[in-house]
C-alpha cells in the first residue's frame, strides 16, 4: 500500500510540475481610455479633438486590435496584430497585418507600463520606427477582462 501511495505522489508531483507557463499580465482585452498619436507637426488626442474608441487583445503571444475613429470629419478603421514579446518595461510588437500596410513585417520597441488594470503603451523607442510607423503614441488602456 504504502509503495502505491508513493507512486501516486510521485505521478502527482511530475503533472504538477509539468503544468502550464505562467500567464502572461497581458492576457485579454483592454479598452483604449485615451490616446496621443503625433504624425509630423499634427497632433490627434483621442478624447480631446477625435471620436472613436479601440479594443486590444492578448493570448500567450499574440495581440489583435481594432478601432474606428473620427480624423478630421472622417470615420477611419484602424485594425492590426501580430506577436509580441514583453521583458520588464520593453515590449515588442511584430506586425503581421495592419490598416497602414506600411507596417507590415516590422517589429516596433515600445515601452510598457502596468499598473493594475491600467497598461500604458509610448513609443515607438527607435526613432527610425517612429517614420515606419507614422506617429509617435501614447495609448492607455484599461482591462475589461
Amino acid at each position: 500500500m504504502k509503495t502505491i501511495m508513493l507512486a501516486s505522489l510521485v505521478f502527482l508531483g511530475g503533472v504538477a510540475s509539468h503544468a502550464q507557463p505562467p500567464k502572461s499580465p497581458l492576457e485579454g482585452t483592454w479598452k483604449l481610455i485615451s490616446g496621443k498619436w503625433v504624425v509630423g507637426a499634427r497632433e490627434y488626442t483621442l478624447l480631446r479633438n477625435n471620436s472613436g474608441s479601440q479594443m486590444k487583445a492578448y493570448s500567450k503571444g499574440h495581440f489583435l486590435f481594432v478601432g474606428k475613429f473620427e480624423i478630421d470629419g472622417k470615420m477611419q478603421d484602424n485594425w492590426g496584430g501580430g506577436t509580441y514579446s514583453v521583458k520588464g518595461e520593453d515590449y515588442l510588437e511584430t506586425i503581421l497585418y495592419h490598416s497602414y500596410a506600411e507596417a507590415v513585417g516590422r517589429t516596433f520597441h515600445f515601452r510598457l507600463i502596468l499598473k493594475g488594470d491600467t497598461m500604458t503603451v509610448t513609443g515607438p523607442v527607435n526613432p527610425d520606427d517612429r517614420e515606419t510607423l507614422g506617429a509617435q503614441l501614447t495609448e492607455t488602456y484599461v482591462r475589461k477582462d
